[in-house]
């Protein structure tokens, strides 16, 4: 929005050449310099509007403005206006139409894309009286409208929330609860508290005092284990029977506040000294456990059961395999890869498009053939298979893939005897967290200084994330980038990276992010030779926040 002094310069030269061609027009000017300042005093769009004739044009250094240019606050309210009857309508279709695909809000309690919101727009409960208060307005670039607005009807107190508007189709580009800021303060809290905490649990154990071992735990605790699950009879029996002397060392990984809770994850040495990573609830009110569990057990009892049918699985794709390389369409070849896959052969790295295309060209008379060696499934969504593969050459070759379950594509592949080769010849190679540890400097020096261009070379075209709220494209994540609190700068911890089995040209990392959306924890798929992330998705979020109810919605979006 134009300031009254722009305004006033503006209008003092519309008016000078009067006033040079005729001196008794120096009071006929002053006047409609005093209804000016007037009506820019009363922050009346209609006021203002009437100060300009319709086909007014103002050329300034930057561009040429007219009548419109120069009142944001009409072109903002003129929107509004039309997002209270798009809500009135419950109309999906209607209410869709004001926000741009990549469209994120950012409040207080988690981040929703455009799917989220409308959804829950959509189904207000009866009897809501939404309106909107218009506090202030600006240009921000020559296509955005900044605003901001107070929204009463969601809650019992009125909400002030900041919009981007874009100008030429008139949808939302992203919008925040500035107040929602968050900071540092909590994830440092979170830490210390249960560091304080494991401190005495050790002075607990070590006391061999049953009432203070007790006391470290709620009634209704239970830990799942491996083998089975415990509840803190028993727990705390096996705390009892801890020999003397003997020294618990632990070692926080990761804390965060859940609100009446903190969820943390520590690791400490178990039986045989074996290392063992458990998750922890802990109470902040009575400082009591409230559960416990040891992770990667869900995942072995799937992977256990799931392995049985694994072979059926791999040979299925299989036969796949061999009718796609028949067919020599690319199209139906290029189905059976991910997008990010990568085969690391013999004598070097080939992505999706270059296989794809060696497969689509294959000698007339090539006798492809492929027999399944063994398979296992290594997550809940993978498969890993090893092949013997005849029709490339003089002898058959051994490869090892990755099947994801879900899109049935191959994530990823290599010829194991290559890397052994590789490593015997005692060439250095750089390890996971090395390669991530320079991916991630680099990206926390773009995103500080926010380079667009480079920033959206961090993500893979067909980059998607699932959060907390849904699932994010790279044009969503990029936007959000760009609307980052400079208060609260983007920064990072590494927690783990290892490469993909079987293929050295991905590595999967865990890392907690702090000053984009709210501050989390997820898990991403980086691609080396490309250098940029594959996919990702949060490991942090609360259990149901992703499926909250619109009054849920106005108190943590609005």
């Amino acid at each position: 929005m134009w300031s009254t002094t722009a305004l006033l310069v503006l209008l003092s030269l519309g008016v000078s050449t009067i006033i040079a061609a005729d001196l008794s027009s120096d009071a006929e000017a002053q006047k409609f310099l005093d209804r000016v300042t007037r009506s820019i005093s009363s922050k009346d769009p209609a006021v203002i509007a009437g100060l300009f004739h319709p086909g007014f044009h103002f050329k300034g250094c930057k561009g040429i403005y007219n009548k419109a240019d120069l009142n944001s606050d009409a072109e903002a309210q003129k929107f509004l206006d039309r997002v209270t009857r798009s809500i009135s309508s419950k109309d999906p279709a209607v209410i869709a139409g004001l926000f741009h695909p990549g469209f994120v809000f950012t409040g207080c309690k988690g981040v929703y894309n455009k799917e989220k919101v409308v959804a829950m727009l959509t189904h207000l409960p009866a009897g809501t009286k939404f309106n909107s208060t218009l506090k202030s307005s600006e240009y921000v670039k020559d296509d955005q409208i900044k605003y901001t607005v107070e929204v009463t009807g969601f809650g019992e107190k009125p909400l002030v929330a900041e919009f981007f508007l874009g100008r030429g189709d008139q949808q939302l580009l992203g919008g925040s609860i500035p107040s929602c800021s968050k900071t540092r303060s909590v994830r440092d809290d979170a830490k210390a508290t249960v560091e304080k905490f494991l401190a005495r649990i050790t002075r607990s154990i070590e006391s061999k005092d049953l009432s203070i071992i007790s006391g470290l735990f709620q009634p209704g605790f239970v830990f799942k284990g491996c083998k089975g699950s415990y509840d803190k009879t028993k727990i705390v029996g096996m705390l009892m029977q801890t020999p003397a002397g003997t020294k618990m060392d632990f070692t926080l990984k990761s804390a965060e506040d859940q609100g009446e809770s903190i969820k943390y994850l520590v690791s400490f040495a178990g039986p045989n000294k074996v290392e063992i990573v458990a998750e922890f609830i802990l109470n902040k009110k009575d400082q009591q456990l409230e559960s416990g569990s040891i992770p990667s057990c869900q995942k072995k009892r799937l992977a256990r059961a799931a392995d049985l049918n694994s072979d059926a699985e791999a040979q299925k794709f299989l036969d796949r395999v061999t009718r796609s390389i028949s067919s020599k369409d690319p199209a139906v070849i290029a189905g059976l890869f991910h997008p990010g896959f990568v085969f690391t052969g013999c004598k070097g790295v080939y992505n999706k498009e270059k296989v794809v295309s060696m497969l689509s060209h294959l000698p007339a008379g090539t006798k492809f053939n492929s027999t399944l060696k063994s398979s296992e499934l290594v997550k809940e969504d993978q498969i890993k298979y090893t092949v013997e593969v005849t029709g490339f050459g003089e002898k058959p070759l051994i490869a090892e893939f990755f099947l994801g379950r879900g899109d049935q594509q191959l994530l990823g592949g290599s010829i194991p005897s290559c890397q052994k080769k590789r490593l015997a010849r005692g060439a250095y190679v750089p390890t996971a967290m090395e390669h991530v540890e320079a991916f991630m400097r680099n990206a926390k020096a773009v995103i500080r200084r926010y380079d667009s261009g480079a920033v959206a070379k961090l993500f893979d075209e067909g980059f998607t994330v699932l959060g907390c709220a849904g699932k994010y494209d790279k044009a969503a994540s990029v936007a959000q980038i760009g609307r980052i609190d400079t208060e609260n700068p983007f920064d990072y911890e590494l927690l783990s990276a290892n490469f993909v089995p079987g293929n050295s040209g991905l590595v999967e990392f865990t890392v907690k992010i702090y000053g984009i959306w709210d501050n989390f924890t997820a898990e991403f798929l980086y691609h080396i030779e490309k250098g940029n992330l594959i996919s990702g998705h949060y490991t942090s979020c609360k259990k149901g926040k992703s499926s909250r109810s619109s009054r849920e919605f106005a108190r943590g979006l609005y």
